[in-house]
């Protein structure tokens, strides 16, 4: 199948670590019209990166980590530990900074303070000071309020290995390509994309030619330079895009308030951790037809699995949907089988994918048309 070569070379290539989705939805009763829905999370700019809040080492595309093999746990572990001891000797305790925010540290000494803490296995290429402040009694919350309490909740994000934006833009030029090569020939074709990041530099590549002759970007949308700077937090976060080709009603797609299933997908513990722009909901009106671009955050526990069986048994039967992207649902075999059982008898159909990397954490597509 053109789409499986397709996704094969990307992923091979280092370009994506997801799978592509695709549904084909008709667009309504007697299915005399159909829409081509895509969907694929294209990982953010890709920086192998400590992720302090919980406690790993972390690189957006999977399929380029071998960096962080060199790193043992005990060598992280130390590296953790010894972190509020530099912000209290380099004087950073006291710095005002707001979550969500980074600041960048140019100190060489602090650098190599840090890789002698890693032996010297890896080198560094940016430090930030960044604050987080715990809000779950979660074990990694409870980790990092133990560590940096005493130094007002400051840590440093260190940057072992930063992704350009040239190489960034390369891949979503690569993308884009192989987007237009599987709907050349399609209409009615919408892409639900998830984790772009930097969205500034995505939308300048869809203005390139040929891609803004074949896409148009039906949300988001930023009407004027002051738009594009008005919110440093939403241009430094992942965003969910929804593009589109041939869709005669394009203009008719409106964007929706958040509702149960957007809730579902976005919260985390009892925090409501994505931002206003992932997990979206659409309505196109011409279809009457609900439309969910999802990046959820993992879920692994049955109960979990139960609350999100429970909001998709309450949708009424007359209601149309497609809830499509990258799920984040962690299932054994037995929770797999248990979950798409309950969907067969409330007459709601679906198609889940294994991600390229992960035999048990799903995402997909889950629709009722």
């Amino acid at each position: 199948m053109e789409i499986d070569i397709l996704r094969n070379k990307l992923l091979n290539d280092n370009v994506i670590d997801h799978n592509i989705l695709y549904q084909r939805i008709p667009l309504n009763k007697k299915k005399t019209s159909f829409a081509n829905v895509y969907s694929l999370n294209i990982a953010q700019i890709s920086h192998i990166r400590t992720m302090v809040i919980w406690n790993k080492i972390h690189c957006y595309l999977k399929s380029s980590t071998h960096l962080m093999s060199s790193i043992s746990k005990k060598l992280l572990n130390d590296l953790f530990d010894a972190m509020p001891l530099f912000i209290e000797k380099y004087n950073l305790k006291d710095i005002k900074i707001d979550e969500g925010s980074k600041l960048l540290i140019v100190n060489e000494q602090l650098k190599t303070d840090l890789k002698k803490i890693l032996q010297n296995t890896v080198d560094i290429e940016f430090i930030y000071l960044r604050k987080y402040i715990p809000k779950n009694n979660t074990k990694s919350d409870s980790i990092f309020r133990e560590r940096f309490a005493k130094v007002n909740y400051h840590y440093f994000d260190v940057i072992f290995r930063e992704e350009t934006i040239e190489e960034y833009t390369t891949r979503v030029r690569n993308v884009l390509n192989s987007f237009m090569e599987l709907a050349q020939n399609q209409d009615n074709v919408l892409f639900l994309l998830q984790e772009i990041n930097p969205i500034l530099d995505f939308l300048t590549v869809t203005e390139e030619n040929p891609f803004r002759q074949f896409f148009k970007v039906v949300d988001p949308t930023f009407h004027n330079a002051d738009d594009r700077k008005h919110n440093e937090k939403t241009f430094t976060r992942s965003v969910n895009v929804l593009l589109s080709h041939k869709f005669a009603f394009s203009h008719r797609i409106e964007r929706r308030p958040a509702d149960h299933l957007i809730h579902f997908f976005s919260s985390y513990g009892r925090t409501n951790e994505k931002n206003e722009y992932q997990n979206l909901k659409y309505y196109i009106t011409k279809y009457r037809l609900s439309l969910y671009n999802i990046h959820g955050n993992m879920t692994t526990k049955r109960y979990s699995i139960n609350q999100l069986l429970g909001y998709l048994e309450s949708i009424d039967k007359n209601i149309r949907f497609i809830l499509m992207g990258d799920l984040n649902l962690k299932m054994s075999a037995d929770i797999y089988k248990y979950f798409t059982e309950k969907l067969f008898s409330y007459d709601i159909q679906y198609d889940l994918r294994p991600l390229p990397n992960s035999k048990n954490i799903y995402e997909g597509c889950i629709y009722r048309t």
